[in-house]
């Protein structure tokens, strides 16, 4: 299922995103809390209104959901253009158009694709340009470099893989 918001998602929260170089575009991996309270801090009393009133039907009327979140960014603007949200309850993924204000939300099948987390390491490795593109950034997308992605995925991989163990959003450190 889809869902078109005219607003852009709560930003990466930089203080807990670790960010990967890969040419034209930068990962980052946040292990990422989403409550109501977050929601509220970022829109205000209205946030349900802000997104036209409509939610996922598989989201109660609390939202409660934490996990891995992989954020796709524009290197050079800094503009966040895809984002995996790779939580257990609701998994789905964002083709933002940050100059335009909006995003596009699908659902994740886990019964069809299995598990989110390597699918979505997947789509970054084989159909980043792809996607990107259908972001309605096809200058971006023609920049992408295969061989950089892939070797940055690595690294990405790993953190996804120690933020799994940690369990929580952690500070990142000053390396």
């Amino acid at each position: 299922m889809a869902i078109r918001y005219d607003v852009l998602p709560i930003p990466a929260i930089a203080r807990y995103t670790r960010t990967f170089e890969a040419g034209c575009v930068t990962f980052g991996v946040e292990y990422r809390r989403l409550n109501e309270e977050i929601i509220a801090e970022e829109y205000g009393g209205d946030a349900r209104a802000q997104f036209g009133n409509k939610t996922p039907d598989v989201l109660g009327d609390v939202i409660d959901e934490n996990g891995i979140s992989v954020h796709v960014f524009g290197s050079e603007d800094d503009q966040e253009y895809l984002r995996f949200d790779c939580f257990a309850d609701y998994p789905h993924y964002h083709y933002l158009a940050p100059n335009e204000g909006h995003q596009t939300v699908i659902q994740f099948d886990p019964v069809a694709d299995g598990p989110m987390l390597p699918w979505a390491l997947e789509c970054m490795q084989s159909r980043l340009a792809v996607m990107l593109e259908h972001t309605g950034a096809p200058e971006l997308a023609n920049r992408v470099d295969r061989g950089v992605v892939e070797k940055a995925l690595i690294e990405v991989a790993r953190e996804v893989e120690a933020a799994i163990e940690r369990g929580e959003p952690t500070l990142v450190s000053a390396d």
